[in-house]
């Protein structure tokens, strides 16, 4: 009797170890630091979607994420919290895409600098950055707010995905500071 429950549990050590194996845990993981003490990284995972949300009291700040374990997500995305963007640069490989957002709510500027030249960029390019602004909405919590503030969402570029980067840098200063 000892030995069937021994191989019984043998027998299901091993198929645990064969499903751990094959399946995994899906979900990346990530290791975000920022270059100000005063800004608050948080990351949420949804079908298969990663977004960071980047919240920085005083509105200049730089933070850097890198994957540290599993697969980039077909669709990572930024938000970063602040009333304005004048200045955002998006650095990784060797591409840096500088945008900002006119005050005014027209369309985002874009442009990549590569090897010291830097280049005008419009929605057709694989390195634009879709930034959607997104006003504040009264009964979220974020960082103790009563409301959640003003943001932009920032959506990868295609390129980034093609490139198989595991490590971005952003740059912002906001209008507002």
């Amino acid at each position: 009797m000892y030995k069937r429950i021994a191989l019984f549990i043998s027998l299901f050590i091993l198929m645990m170890l064969i499903l751990a194996a094959c399946g995994g845990d899906a979900t990346p993981a990530f290791q975000a630091y920022s270059t100000k003490d005063n800004v608050d990284i948080r990351s949420t995972y949804k079908d298969g979607a990663v977004t960071f949300n980047i919240y920085a009291q005083d509105g200049i700040g730089g933070a850097t994420v890198e994957l540290i374990k599993g697969e980039m997500p077909d669709v990572l995305q930024v938000r970063l919290f602040v009333k304005g963007l004048e200045n955002l640069e998006l650095a990784y490989d060797d591409v840096a895409i500088i945008a900002s957002v006119p005050t005014s709510g027209g369309a985002p500027v874009e442009k990549i600098k590569q090897g010291g030249q830097e280049t005008a960029i419009d929605v057709s390019s694989p390195y634009w950055l879709d930034i959607q602004p997104l006003p504040a909405k009264a009964g979220g919590v974020f960082v103790g707010e009563p409301a959640l503030p003003p943001s932009f969402l920032i959506t990868m570029p295609e390129d980034f995905h093609q490139s198989k980067a595991t490590k971005f840098e952003l740059k912002w200063v906001d209008f507002h500071r």
